[in-house]
């Protein structure tokens, strides 16, 4: 757990610039929300045109369903790991959506998504929103680092990918290019040993034949 706790501080100094776009929250000015264990988070999901529903959406980083709200018959479906942690309000023109328990796994980019009819009575989908959630630890043992610059366990895992991703092709690149020169600087000493052979060779014939005068 310490070492988790280590990876995600100097990550966090890192990726603090992550940022997601069109959620808030009321205590925070901007759209990466930082809460403790236990707190609650209040989002906001924007529509421009009636839709037929909504679905919440997080990725952490696999794509998992959080809800689905009917707006006809408002109908609230909710996934297992969030059942009892979930509460909406339907306004003019958005969705409120009140998580309330919030727990470290709870972490991760949230998306909200709207279904409507659109004029060829065809269903299409749009984008309401979507934040960048970071649960911490309630407790006074956490990361020195600021909440800003917090991040989850799976961007820590995507940037150790990437390195490594980056360090294998400089590897690559070396190999094709230091491969070539090897090789020409292999035929050339051939050549050079070749030579050598030669002259002695040729050295040894001339002593035979001056022996034999």
């Amino acid at each position: 757990m310490r070492a988790l706790r280590a990876s995600l501080c100097i990550t966090a100094a890192l990726l603090g610039a992550c940022r997601a776009s069109a959620w808030t929250d009321s205590s925070v000015d901007s759209d990466r929300v930082i809460k403790p264990e236990g707190e609650t988070l209040t989002m906001e999901c924007i529509w421009k045109e009636k839709p037929r529903g909504l679905y919440v959406y997080v990725r952490r980083p696999k794509k998992l369903e959080v809800l689905y709200y009917h707006f006809s018959n408002q109908k609230l479906t909710e996934n297992k790991e969030y059942t009892g942690r979930l509460n909406i309000s339907n306004n003019v023109n958005k969705i409120t959506i009140a998580l309330t328990d919030l727990q470290m796994k709870d972490s991760g980019l949230y998306s909200c998504v709207f279904n409507r009819m659109d004029e060829n009575i065809q269903l299409v989908e749009e984008v309401g929103g979507h934040v960048f959630l970071f649960v911490r630890e309630s407790s006074a043992e956490r990361c020195p680092v600021s909440e800003s610059a917090a991040v989850p366990e799976s961007l820590v895992l995507l940037l150790v990918v990437t390195a490594c991703a980056v360090l294998l092709l400089c590897a690559v690149a070396v190999v094709v290019w230091m491969g070539p020169k090897v090789k020409a600087l292999c035929l050339s000493g051939g050549e050079n040993v070749s030579r050598t052979n030669n002259s002695v060779y040729e050295d040894m014939r001339v002593h035979r034949v001056q022996l034999k005068d």
